[in-house]
């Protein structure tokens, strides 16, 4: 067994689960989806009239939740937004990539206003990306420092002269 090989594998492997197993929760706090659960906020769209739902400054991401009643359709547009329609709910997100600011707005093209419940929340892209990165990098650490470690203990220790 060589000692120091296997106290720096486990220091490593240490470390790599510290990490793996934080980085959800930094995605968890970046993301702000306590914000967005209860619909927190409503507007009556008038017909053929639009509502601004919020805007993304540049190199962020605007993430909404929304519902309406009665079941008329509202569209949603933005550019580059993405919709999808998940347990009752619509979600979309814009991917504020330009250097200026991007909104999102919701338009009735109906002949009767229609009530929106919507929430909208702002996260900072850079600071998933590194949340993401953490949890990598913790995933490589556990890798590597298990192997260390097992080396470090199989490994007969040298011979002193």
């Amino acid at each position: 067994m060589r000692r120091r090989v296997l106290i720096s594998g486990a220091f490593m492997l240490i470390l790599g689960l510290t990490l793996f197993f934080g980085g959800p929760y930094f995605i968890r706090n970046n993301l702000n989806v306590s914000e967005l659960i209860p619909l927190r906020n409503s507007a009556s769209v008038g017909p053929n009239s639009s509502i601004l739902l919020g805007s993304a400054p540049p190199g962020y991401i605007l993430i909404g939740i929304y519902n309406y009643s009665p079941p008329l359709p509202i569209k949603i547009a933005g550019a580059g937004l993405n919709v999808t329609r998940a347990d009752g709910y619509y979600v979309f997100e814009l991917y504020n990539l330009g250097a200026s600011q991007q909104s999102v707005y919701a338009f009735n093209n109906n002949s009767q206003a229609v009530e929106l419940y919507y929430s909208v929340t702002q996260v900072s892209a850079s600071k998933i990306f590194y949340s993401v990165a953490v949890l990598f990098v913790g995933g490589a650490l556990v890798v590597v420092g298990g192997i260390t470690a097992l080396v470090g203990f199989f490994l007969r220790p040298k011979k002193r002269s």
